[in-house]
């Protein structure tokens, strides 16, 4: 007989699946999934990291959004009680000023008066010797004795009369 081929399987198919599953198996357990794992390695590495990467800038913007916010408003309230604080030190600056106008017044008041009292109390002393000077201007200008004393009596009593020459 001749030898044609044979389209069914005979018991060697058997073997034949034992052999690629071992195979297979053994395949899986030494090289695909220390290869598979390598892979995944190298991704994550890779991809990972830079996903990691992303999400790390990500944040890091939402936290320089949130530090700009936090900063804005503290310096809001920095401004707020710089404004306040000057506001305080001009009223005190104020009240002290007007203190001190108040205190100088008073003092320059008691000042006036006693200089009033200073000059009053002169002429009180001078007015005796006013007929005097007045005599002697007189006296000099005209170039004869004039006694103005009993003018200044008669002017004192109401009468007027003129200086005796």
């Amino acid at each position: 007989m001749e030898n044609s081929p044979q389209l069914l399987p005979d018991f060697t198919l058997v073997y034949q699946l034992i052999i690629f599953f071992m195979s297979y198996f053994v395949m899986r357990e030494l090289v695909f999934k220390p290869y598979l794992q390598l892979l995944r390695l190298r991704k994550e590495k890779t991809v990972g990291l830079r996903e990691k990467a992303l999400e790390a800038q990500a944040r890091a913007s939402k936290l320089r959004g949130d530090y700009e916010t936090f900063i804005a408003a503290e310096r809001k309230k920095v401004a707020g009680w710089t404004d306040e604080e000057r506001r305080k030190t001009s009223e005190e600056e104020k009240g002290i000023i007007q203190e001190a106008r108040t205190s100088v017044s008073q003092e320059l008041d008691v000042l006036r008066k006693k200089i009033d009292r200073e000059v009053e109390t002169a002429r009180k002393q001078l007015q005796p010797q006013v007929v005097e000077y007045s005599s002697n201007i007189a006296t000099k200008l005209v170039g004869r004795k004039i006694d103005a004393s009993n003018f200044s009596r008669e002017s004192e009593a109401g009468t007027e009369t003129s200086p005796t020459f």
